[in-house]
Parts: C-alpha cells; structure tokens; sequence
C-alpha cells in the first residue's frame, strides 16, 4: 500500500476546518522537507494564514446567528478551500510517493493500493469554451477531463494575451467541466486559459477563449 493525500475540506463543519487549516499552518511552518519559496501557482504559508485569520474572524463572528457575518465567513471559506487544495498539489507533486513527507504536511493522509507512478505529463487541455451564465456578470468555462490531472488552474486578462504579466489568477479547481467565474462586468471583453495539476506539475496552458460578459 502507498500513501494518498486527502486535500478535500469541503465535508468538514466550520470548527473542523479550522482546526484542520491550523494544524496544517502549524506543521507546515518551517518544515524541512517543504521548504520555501514554493513555485507559482502555489500560494505561501503567508498566503494560507492571511486567509485562514480572516475565516477565523467571521467564524467568531457568525457564532450569534449574524446573516451578514456568516455570508462573508461562507465566502471566505470558499477562498481557503481553494487555496490549500492548490498547496495540496504542490505537496503532492513535491513528496510523490514519500509517506513519510506527506504525513509531515498536516493533511489527513490515507491509504491506497499502489498504482504506476508513471504518468504521463500533462498536454494542453482540449474542448475549452467560455459561455454566458445564467445570470448577469457570469461566465462558465468548460474543457474536456484530463485523466492524469488532479487539479485545474484557470486565469483570466482583459489584455493582450500575449503579455504574461496581464494574466490573474481565478483559482485552483477539481473539476473543469463547469467553472463559473461571477462578479465580471457586463460589456467587458474577457479571456480565459486553463491548464492541468498533475504528479509531474502543472501542464502547458490551453489556447485562449474569450467572451463579452452579457
């Protein structure tokens, strides 16, 4: 048997994924075999803590029932979530098949029968299109599954695209077959690339869609 990180906290109640974002906090600090500056797109332990303060603010403060304080706690929730799944792939990618380093790392590590480490790399993902929401201010990426892929990475630019510098980060994403990207503005051109996290590290960035947002 071999060791498999268990990077999901979505199933976890509000004082669990606390407890489990400081643990995670706690033993990643200063670890020996995770040392940093960790590569882009992967968030610091900096990053992870700013927004992991931040949750436990609006978890104090939601305790009374506050509609308004338990929306913004939700929210913030959502925004750790997808921070430390996206850390979650950096320590997969760096620790491979090391029990022994992924049991330093804070997560919950478990079990799995031994499979062939030998993926191959990650390509361009394939069928990427961007399409109007529902709703005002929404756009929706989807892109074919890409089975050595753990994780997806999306980034957007109103800009040229082919200037590095103008592309932002949306977030870390598990699955890709529907991403909704809200809070655009209504008569904007946007564009959108994705790529892949797999064992071997990100793969190379889809082709360029773009989109006015309605």
């Amino acid at each position: 048997m071999s060791a498999k990180l268990h990077a999901l906290l979505t199933g976890l109640s509000h004082t669990d994924f606390l407890a489990r974002t400081e643990s995670i906090l706690l033993t990643m600090s200063n670890n020996p075999l995770f040392p940093e500056p960790y590569p882009e797109p992967f968030p610091s332990l900096a990053n992870l803590k700013e927004v992991t303060d931040r949750y436990r603010e609006l978890f104090h403060a939601a305790s009374n029932g506050d509609r308004v304080k338990i929306s913004q706690r939700n929210l913030v929730r959502t925004e750790a979530e997808q921070k430390f799944l996206c850390f979650a792939s950096y320590i997969t990618t760096k620790a491979g098949n090391d029990t022994y380093m992924l049991l330093s790392t804070g997560f919950d590590v478990r079990e799995r029968a031994t499979r062939s480490t030998n993926a191959a790399p990650l390509v361009a993902p394939l069928n990427v299109t961007v399409k109007h929401g529902e709703l005002s201010g929404v756009l929706v990426i989807k892109a074919s599954r890409q089975a050595s892929a753990g994780s997806y990475d999306l980034q957007i630019t109103e800009g040229d695209v082919s200037v590095e510098e103008n592309w932002k980060p949306i977030g870390i994403y598990i699955h890709c077959s529907r991403i909704e990207v809200k809070d655009l503005e209504p008569g904007k051109k946007y564009t959108f690339r994705l790529r892949g996290i797999g064992a071997h590290g990100p793969g190379p960035w889809s082709a360029p869609v773009s989109l006015i947002c309605m």
